[in-house]
């Protein structure tokens, strides 16, 4: 859609990832509203075993990890009154978790074309106008599939420009 890749190479780059990642067991992500602490801070809150998947909003947060850690912080999240949801899917996006296939997923997107965006991209990395040197560098895009989803950041990103008409694809 922002003309960076053809339309069948997004396709072939998210099945290869997702196919690896069948491979990892016990992976669960859990939605949190964490108001508990300021944004800097919520990290410290995690078990170690945790990692900070996404900040959705100001105090909407994914947690991601193994299935056991990720169940007890919910436990003990619940226990002081934080609303959690357990997210339904099987691998736990933007964790650790997902360094077993960091090599293979940065190998496969070398092997691929990558261009600049036609159109501005906001990244998720950090909230910003993704630049095009980071569009066409395949490690930019092995730190996107296991850092942070800063999506608040970019929603913020885009509400301080025109036309306040956002598109996530």
């Amino acid at each position: 859609m922002s003309g960076q890749q053809s339309t069948l190479d997004p396709a072939l780059a998210a099945a290869d990832p997702a196919a690896r990642c069948r491979d990892i067991d016990g992976a669960v992500l859990l939605a949190a509203v964490l108001s508990l602490l300021p944004a800097g801070r919520r990290g410290a809150l995690f078990p170690a075993e945790l990692d900070l998947g996404a900040v959705n909003a100001g105090d909407l947060c994914v947690v991601s990890g193994p299935k056991a850690p990720l169940e007890a912080f919910a436990a003990t999240l619940a226990g002081q009154g934080v609303e959690v949801q357990v997210i339904p899917i099987s691998i736990a996006a933007h964790s650790r978790m997902l360094e077993p296939i960091l090599p293979d997923f940065g190998a496969y997107l070398r092997s691929i074309p990558l261009s600049a965006p036609q159109i501005p991209i906001i990244s998720n990395r950090d909230g910003q106008v993704l630049p095009d040197a980071d569009a066409m560098d395949p490690e930019y895009w092995v730190r996107h599939l296991r850092g942070t989803v800063e999506f608040a950041a970019g929603i913020e990103t885009l509400a301080g420009g025109d036309p306040k008409i956002f598109l996530e694809v």
